[in-house]
């Protein structure tokens, strides 16, 4: 049995970046049309495979193979969004450890998506690995659902591998279209199950076709870099605030504001007003901006 999976980038058209430093608010992000890919196959050995396609086919960058009972697999910075993938699912379903006692897979992953282009690549090696062992291994769907997956996802980057990414980056890829996503009760990044779900509302059922074009600079820029430092501010800012009251401080204002422009984005967009929605959307990365040269100390004096 082989299975081709394929799952698109994203994108935060507003609200941003309310799902990675907050956590508990709203963005309005969008799937495009840029793919990552993977060929999942039963094997008798765990093997990994990253491959880049050439003029001539495909490439390996990086293969390795691991005995089945070798897991939870070491991590070393080759493969690890794979290896994660496999060692939380492993921790986190009893179908999947019974099930693969005694067999093994192989995943092949690639990508069409620009590297550290802010379009929530790592996030979809992750999902590709997670959705295809569901689908060779037959698990569950009522336990390995499509949340299950998103979820499970958001735990390989912050939990196993410190990357300080957004709720959308985990979302949006499996659940397609244009929507807003509500992250209440998410803040604090708890551990599967003990904090509520995401609420993924699709916008496009209201027949938008929606005048956006989206350009990549071609800048490479780490997104973590900048969640990195902005969510522990937050964090600090946050928990002050609600012990002492007061004024909101700088960056939970900040946030208050990016999440307004998600929420009164979502109104413009049924009503299909453009001019508004690129009005907000400047007002958005204005406020970044400015936020973002508010932290630039603490990025060089950590």
């Amino acid at each position: 049995m082989s299975l081709l999976l394929k799952v698109p980038a994203r994108i935060n058209i507003l609200g941003n970046p309310a799902d990675a430093n907050e956590g508990d608010l709203s963005t309005i992000s969008a799937a495009i049309d840029i793919y990552a890919y993977a060929q999942v196959t039963k094997e008798d050995k765990i093997i990994l495979e990253q491959k880049t396609k050439t003029a001539n086919g495909f490439e390996t960058i990086q293969l390795r193979e691991h005995r089945c009972d070798e897991i939870p697999l070491q991590y070393n910075g080759e493969l690890d969004l794979l290896k994660g993938a496999v060692n939380r699912l492993y921790l986190h379903s009893s179908e999947f450890r019974q099930k693969i006692t005694g067999h093994g897979f192989k995943i092949s992953v690639w990508t069409d998506v620009p590297q550290q282009s802010g379009l929530g690549g790592s996030s979809l090696f992750v999902i590709l690995a997670l959705g295809g062992l569901r689908r060779i291994f037959e698990l569950d769907p009522l336990i390995h659902s499509d949340y299950f997956i998103a979820e499970v996802t958001q735990r390989v980057e912050s939990k196993e591998l410190n990357i300080t990414a957004g709720y959308a980056d985990r979302y949006v890829p499996i659940f397609g279209g244009i929507a807003y996503l509500d992250y209440r009760g998410k803040l604090l990044q708890k551990e599967l199950h003990e904090e509520p779900l995401a609420t993924y509302e699709r916008l496009d059922q209201w027949g938008l076709n929606i005048p956006l074009v989206f350009i990549s600079s071609g800048v490479l820029r780490n997104s973590g870099d900048v969640h990195g430092i902005m969510r522990p501010i937050y964090l600090q800012e946050h928990e002050k605030w609600l012990k002492e009251g007061g004024k909101p401080p700088s960056m939970v204002q900040f946030m208050n504001n990016a999440w307004e422009t998600a929420w009164r984005g979502k109104i413009a967009l049924i009503k299909q007003d453009w001019r508004s929605i690129g009005h907000l959307m400047n007002e958005n990365h204005h406020a970044v901006d400015h936020q973002s040269a508010i932290c630039r100390p603490y990025r060089s004096n950590p």
